[in-house]
């Protein structure tokens, strides 16, 4: 995220090498959650694959699928689908 310059856009993140498991195990969205003092029934994990949804749902997290990410397998699995990030506004309004 530092090489890339991306780190500064953001609050909190999460990265491989600082949790000991990763998703779907739900240590990084945990991690996530002490961080940055916000429980896990007020997050919403955004993600665009089975890891991701595993993650969330062994966590407890809302989660909603980036469908610009995601295959079309999971897209008609799941039932909250954003097909472009704008979408999320909708959600969280």
């Amino acid at each position: 995220m530092e090489r890339h310059g991306l780190k500064r856009f953001m609050e909190h993140s999460i990265c491989l090498d600082e949790v000991s498991h990763a998703k779907p195990d739900p240590e990084p969205l945990l991690y996530l959650a002490e961080q940055s003092e916000i429980p896990i029934s007020q997050m919403l994990f955004i993600g665009d694959t089975s890891y991701d949804i595993d993650c969330a749902r062994a966590a407890g997290c809302d989660f909603a699928l980036a469908g610009w990410g995601a295959s079309e397998a999971l897209k008609k699995e799941y039932a909250v689908v954003l097909e472009k990030p704008d979408e999320l506004l909708s959600l969280i309004q």
